[in-house]
């Protein structure tokens, strides 16, 4: 595995050509192919979102392909890494907005990235799907700027209602400062008086950080009851491992962004008992027959060859949800964030249905959201799905 991974992170430096269809054509819309850019951090802290969100769109592209393409369209996409760097991100946005060529972009899945380029997609009028969970970037909407991912609002919503219901008052917030992170602290910091509890220690750590004994020991000495971990990448492992070896009596709290394989695997067993907060996708197979994210999780696991993340979903449904808006409104940018803004209601991803409208760029809302307790390894919502959903 190990192997695999260097690897792929190998062939990503820079930008990469991903052929995922076969045919020629001028490009767009033109000579048979639809083509599309994707901005991925395959390199740097946060490469394994990027290898899943590529991962998504290699099983979504597949799958499109394979049953003829967009009214016989093939699909292409081409990938750019953005590093784990928004500097990065920005130089790769530029260039893609200015290729007429390309119908659209599937967005960094992470935030600081996405908000980097977001004048850019304003300025240049390009459909621009984001895989990064920041709220800011689509509050207030913005034409031609939306996300697959639930929003990191929707995250300390969904967990502020569950830790209410388990009386807990008290809780220690530790989050990067990264833009995931600044946005969980000021979302749990907005909440906390409306759910009744008090934020006892924050902490706010540099993504450079290897090691968080010292910040632990101040949890630990404190009188919080939760500690509540705002951080999406492999540090959330170190820090649950940690916080096991020194015997931290707080419950451990974490968000959508280690629903992932990555961090259940890795962080197992001193994750055990942990709470965690997710879209659908990573517990699909909970849900009844008849909800229909179910079967496109499970079609979407069957494609990836393993257990899905939040990050491969978020992959597959930025390119579905490009090819239904193509369907709807046409081959051109303009068409496309037409659709997108009036034309998706009702749209249903692997993470849930889809709301979007011309005052909603984010679409999901709390009832595709599931709190979900670590055991043995794996998510098990605390709640029956079957009878939620």
């Amino acid at each position: 595995m190990k192997g695999r991974r260097l690897r792929v992170f190998a062939l990503a430096a820079g930008a990469s050509l991903v052929l995922l269809a076969a045919g020629t054509g001028s490009g767009g819309a033109q000579g048979g192919e639809v083509w599309l850019a994707e901005i991925s951090p395959l390199t740097g802290p946060l490469s394994f979102v990027g290898v899943d969100n590529r991962e998504g769109v290699n099983v979504a592209v597949a799958e499109i392909n394979k049953r003829g393409g967009i009214k016989g369209r093939k699909v292409r996409v081409q990938v750019f890494d953005d590093g784990s760097n928004p500097s990065q991100a920005v130089s790769h946005m530029n260039k893609i907005a200015s290729e007429d060529k390309y119908l659209g972009v599937i967005g960094s899945g992470f935030s600081s990235s996405g908000l980097a380029v977001a004048p850019i997609v304003s300025r240049e009028k390009i459909p621009y799907i984001s895989m990064a969970a920041s709220f800011a970037q689509v509050q207030p909407a913005k034409p031609y700027y939306f996300m697959t991912t639930a929003t990191s609002r929707l995250f300390a919503y969904s967990l502020a209602y569950q830790l209410r219901k388990l009386k807990v008052t008290r809780i220690a917030l530790m989050a990067d400062n990264g833009g995931f992170g600044r946005e969980g602290v000021r979302n749990v910091e907005e909440l906390a008086k409306r759910f009744g509890f008090q934020i006892v220690e924050k902490i706010i750590f540099p993504l450079t950080s290897t090691t968080f004994q010292a910040e632990l020991s101040k949890v630990k000495g404190s009188n919080a009851q939760a500690l509540w971990v705002w951080n999406a990448t492999t540090l959330a492992v170190t820090i649950t491992k940690e916080a096991r070896q020194l015997r931290l009596p707080q419950r451990l709290v974490l968000t959508g962004g280690n629903a992932s394989p990555l961090y259940l695997g890795p962080g197992c067993p001193q994750n055990a008992g942990a709470l965690i907060n997710s879209y659908l996708g990573p517990v699909a197979k909970f849900l009844p027959t008849r909800n229909p994210s179910r079967a496109i999780a499970l079609k979407v696991d069957r494609g990836l060859r393993k257990q899905g993340s939040t990050f491969n979903y978020d992959g597959y449904t930025g390119v579905q949800m490009f090819r239904t808006a193509m369907l709807r409104g046409g081959f051109n940018r303009d068409a496309i964030n037409t659709a997108l803004e009036s034309k998706m209601r009702g749209f249903v991803g692997p993470g849930g249905r889809y709301y979007y409208s011309k005052e909603n760029h984010s679409g999901l809302g709390l009832r595709s959201m599931v709190v979900s307790k670590i055991a043995r390894c794996k998510m098990v919502p605390i709640e029956n799905l079957k009878k939620r959903y």
